[in-house]
This record gives structure tokens, sequence and C-alpha cells, in this order.
């Protein structure tokens, strides 16, 4: 499972392996941001799940709390959860501007 928006690569390399991928949809009106509703798509039969954090093409990170609660609902379904970090170093970044700027 991936969320939507996300990096496209994910899904094109899942496809490529012939898994079967759902994606749960973000909502605009929530400035994309996951929330606790989507530990109920966690759910004996999901595999893998697999979030960009913070998301990209959105920016938009998850809470801590959060990312621990879909880690427990993962490991109760047997869900191998793979979280992709490699724009982490961007929040720092953008920290660092916004206090610059102060």
């Amino acid at each position: 499972m991936i969320t939507a928006p996300t990096f496209s690569e994910y899904k094109r390399a899942l496809d490529m392996y012939g898994c079967q991928v759902t994606e749960y949809p973000l909502e605009k009106e929530s400035d994309f941001a996951l929330s606790p509703e989507f530990l109920n798509a966690i759910e004996p039969g999901v595999e893998l799940v697999f979030l960009c954090e913070p998301n990209n093409p959105t920016g938009i990170s998850t809470a801590p709390e959060l990312l621990r609660r879909i880690l427990t609902c993962c490991e109760a379904v047997g869900a191998q959860l793979v979280v992709d970090e490699c724009f982490h170093e961007f929040l720092l970044i953008r920290a660092l501007i916004l206090c610059c700027r102060c």
C-alpha cells in the first residue's frame, strides 16, 4: 500500500515486480497529511506499507506518534513498514531557513 500522491517511482517499481498496489488517497482538504484514519486501511492481507517521509511531492511530514501507531498496526497484521526518509534533510534545511528569517 502506498499513499497518493507520493513519489511515482514506488508504484512503478512495485508494478514491475508484479505486486498488487493499493493507493490510499490523501485529501487536499487536510493538506495531504496522513491522518489516523489511515490505520483502518492496514488490515490483514496488506503485506507492505510504503511511506515517503516527508512525502514527495507534498512535503508534508507525519507526526511521530502516528508513525508509531502505523508501525504497531503493521506488526499486528504481519505487514512490513518501509519509510523512505531520503528527503528528511530538507526538513532541517527548511527549519534553518525559517529560523534565519526571524
